[in-house]
């Protein structure tokens, strides 16, 4: 819902709010979300498989030694 659309309308809004709650939380029990919104970032683009922590923070630190300067050693 866009800030034009609730302008004006603030007791409206309130009002509603047990309804809407109730709503909301029903739609995301049944992954409806079309009604109930999924909040995330860009990044989420980025994600392409699921795996363990140590090997996700091998990748991290791998990628970190691709990119650092061959001036800058792994132990400093």
């Amino acid at each position: 819902m866009t800030s034009s659309r609730c302008h004006g309308r603030e007791s409206e809004l309130v009002g509603a709010l047990d309804t809407e709650t109730a709503t909301y939380q029903r739609a995301f029990l049944e992954g409806d979300f079309d009604t109930a919104a999924i909040f995330a970032g860009e990044a989420v683009d980025l994600i392409d498989d699921v795996v363990q922590a140590a090997e996700l923070v091998q990748r991290i630190g791998a990628a970190a030694d691709a990119r650092r300067p061959p001036s800058i050693s792994a132990t400093q």
